[in-house]
């Protein structure tokens, strides 16, 4: 996190942006100075006006408009306040005279009159020319007149309960100030009867065409309503139980005719019996042939059963469906009695017909009688089985009636519904039309909520504004603060480290090392290395600190790869590498091996002073045998500055680095070198552009962070810092860190 400033701190920063802090008061101050004596005097009128309840108790009428004073002052504020209203008030009072002769109409304005005293200036010195000032139509008004008066208006609501509010107008000359208050004020109490008598008159009128619409609308449903009623009538839901009881009374009706009938049949059937059975005449056949035997002519027993069954089957038809059990065993016997008497008669048939031809049957008065009663009770039995026909189509159809009773219950629901929803929306809109008649009148004539005005406008005196001495000492204050902060600001955005101080609390790493700036000794020397060209330099000392520090970590840990990288590019990490190499390999007779791991911009070879065409790169893209590949090393590695120093640059460079990095055969080369070196040393590549060094992270045994003096920003060490997130960080090194020694150390190290 960031170091908290102390009071000294912001004294140093504050004596680094002296001149900026004084321009910026001094310019702030004179400009403040210039714009209080530039600005003209502006006066201020206000008028106070009270809002007068309405007359009649809201118990007996109460008013359609519900919105709130401040709505309606807002509402008001823009009639008022609108180009029209506002040109009427500029023509009847003159407003803006001087300006409506002058070309330029902005000239009011503060800017428009530096503008014009710039020109005034200029053409005295023959430096401008003023052009010919040419009168307005005076009765066109400018817009900017228009918008710089309306500015100049306030409203304003006054108390809590909202029961008053003022009307404030400021301008130039305080008599007409005053004027134009007052008619600002007369227009609030005029527009505001105006506009209350027409929203009511609008309310009304609305309220009269929604109640016209609803009273067609309620007709349509009611005449929908009475037409379904009478289209289904009969089916309505409210004739169910007149349809249920009728249905009731035929289902009865129908039992007594079952009852009827069956009690017909019998008596038919005793009629017959008694035909059958009564004695009859018989005539002698013309050659004496006795008479046939009365007991031949008696019913056949299977006929009197198929009549009973027949009976009981009708009687069980009037209770039961056709699927009814003892129905289907009835008729099925019935049918077996048919078949049986069928078959007899087949048989008898010839005998009987022997027997009719031999015997001529004579009826006698008591079959006579029986006939006449049977022939009486089949006409009776054809009307009751007529009459049974009708009773059951009655019932089917009411049956269905019933049914259709269902439906029609639903839709009329559906109906009535809408009907009784559309004659609540008729009342209420009636209601609400009287009402808002009621309103309209009370605004007519005057007794609704009214506007008085209770204060006059006052005629100023002072000017309102400007007030010269606060403009200037806020000038100054704002000067002040600003250079301030633009001081702090600058000084943010520069948050640089500028000395082994700057880290303290800031970040937990130690420093091992701070290295000064190395001049070039010679004209238009590039990639150059101090640890070769000055052995006994500021410089190259400081790198012997630096392996010092590490070499605890070589020796007690057996730590002997280390990572050098940086934050951001630009900080030095190849040239630290390259030192640092030099010194390690000719100073401590260290066998040490240098990578260079950064495959993207890959800058190594530069310095070597040598033209390679193979290097890491190609060794890792190579396909054959690490091992053979690698020895011997004089395809590959390069002697450099000393005889225990090898150097393995990229050449070339390659975007997909990180493939390369995670290979195989990189892994094996680390594991070879590591067996063949005291210490190993890869130029990384920056920590915060590329996501390589999430790679180094894990096969090298430390990492050294190099740090730019006041080039590398804070922010960008701290999430280098947070991006590695290891314990392999050994500490820091503050590169081209200026006035780190005196120039005595340096001339007596020398001499010594």
């Amino acid at each position: 996190m960031q170091k908290d400033l102390k009071l000294q701190d912001y004294l140093e920063i504050f004596w680094r942006r002296k001149w900026c802090l004084i321009l910026l008061f001094v310019v702030g101050t004179s400009l403040a100075v210039v714009y209080s004596y530039l600005l003209p005097p502006i006066y201020r009128s206000s008028t106070l006006i009270l809002v007068e309840a309405q007359k009649i108790p809201t118990s007996y009428v109460s008013s359609t408009l519900t919105f709130t004073m401040q709505e309606r002052l807002n509402t008001l504020k823009q009639q008022i306040t609108s180009r029209t209203k506002l040109e009427g008030i500029v023509k009847r009072f003159g407003l803006y005279k001087k300006e409506l002769q002058s070309t330029d109409a902005g000239q009011q304005d503060l800017v428009g009159r530096l503008k014009a005293t710039a020109k005034k200036v200029l053409a005295t010195f023959g430096l401008h020319k003023q052009k010919t000032t040419v009168a307005l139509n005076p009765q066109v008004i400018p817009e900017e007149f228009v918008n710089h008066m309306r500015r100049n208006i306030e409203v304003k609501v006054e108390g809590g309960a909202n029961t008053a509010f003022t009307v404030a107008y400021q301008g130039g000359d305080p008599y007409t100030v005053m004027q134009v208050t007052n008619a600002l004020a007369a227009l609030f109490t005029e527009e505001n009867l105006k506009v209350r008598e027409k929203l009511t008159k609008e309310t009304s009128e609305f309220l009269e065409r929604e109640l016209r619409e609803a009273e067609q609308t309620l007709e349509k449903q009611e005449s929908a309503l009475k037409e379904f009623r009478k289209k289904h009538m009969g089916a309505l839901p409210g004739q169910m139980d007149a349809n249920l009881k009728t249905l009731d009374r035929l289902q009865l009706e129908l039992q007594a005719i079952g009852d009827a009938l069956r009690n017909a049949t019998d008596r038919k059937m005793f009629y017959e019996r008694r035909r059958v059975e009564s004695p009859t005449a018989t005539e002698p056949e013309p050659n004496g042939t006795p008479q046939a035997n009365p007991a031949q002519t008696r019913p056949d027993p299977l006929e009197v059963d198929l009549g009973e069954f027949k009976r009981e089957l009708a009687k069980l038809q009037t209770q039961f469906k056709d699927n009814y059990p003892d129905i289907v065993a009835l008729t099925k016997r019935i049918r077996e009695t048919e078949a049986q008497l069928v078959a007899k008669s087949s048989v008898s048939e010839p005998a009987t017909q022997i027997q009719s031809i031999r015997t001529q049957r004579i009826p006698s008065q008591e079959q006579t009688r029986a006939q006449t009663q049977v022939e009486a009770i089949d006409a009776e039995i054809r009307s009751l089985q007529e009459r049974r026909d009708k009773v059951n189509k009655l019932i089917r159809e009411y049956q269905q009636t019933v049914e259709y009773t269902f439906d029609n219950e639903q839709n009329e629901l559906s109906l009535t519904r809408d009907y009784q929803m559309s004659q609540q929306n008729y009342q209420s809109l009636l209601k609400k039309k009287l009402d808002a008649k009621l309103s309209e009148n009370l605004e007519k004539q005057q007794q609704g909520e009214q506007f008085r005005i209770l204060d006059p406008a006052n005629l100023p005196i002072r000017p309102y504004s400007p007030d010269r001495s606060k403009i200037i000492l806020l000038g100054s204050v704002l000067s002040g603060g600003v250079g301030a902060g633009l001081a702090l600001l600058l000084e943010y955005f520069q948050a640089v480290f500028r000395k082994p101080e700057d880290f303290q609390g800031i970040v937990e790493v130690p420093i091992l090392v701070t290295i000064p700036p190395y001049e070039l000794t010679l004209q238009h020397q590039e990639y150059h290395l101090a640890t070769m060209e000055e052995s006994d330099s500021m410089v190259t000392e400081q790198y012997r600190i630096l392996y010092t520090k590490i070499s605890d970590l070589i020796e007690k840990k057996t730590k002997k790869v280390f990572a050098i990288s940086s934050a951001i590019p630009g900080d030095g990490k190849t040239v630290t590498a390259l030192n640092l190499a030099v010194v390690i390999a000719r100073d401590f007779g260290k066998k040490t091996l240098l990578l260079e791991g950064d495959f993207r911009r890959p800058s190594m070879s530069l310095y070597l002073k040598a033209e390679l065409e193979d290097g890491l790169v190609d060794l890792l893209l190579s396909e054959t045998n690490i091992r053979s590949t690698l020895i011997p090393f004089a395809d590959t590695l390069i002697p450099f500055a000393d005889d225990n120093l090898s150097v393995l640059p990229a050449v070339k460079s390659v975007q997909n680095s990180m493939g390369l990095l995670s290979s195989r055969r990189m892994q094996e080369l680390l594991e070879m070198v590591k067996k063949q070196y005291d210490v190993v040393l890869i130029d990384a590549p920056p920590v915060l552009p590329l996501a390589d060094m999430g790679l180094f992270e894990k096969v090298v045994d430390g990492i050294i962070l190099i740090v730019r003096a006041e080039k590398t920003p804070r922010g960008s060490l701290l999430q280098a810092i947070d991006t590695l997130a290891t314990d392999k960080l050994v500490g820091i090194v503050l590169n081209d860190m200026r006035q780190l020694r005196s120039s005595y150390y340096r001339y007596v190290y020398k001499k010594t």
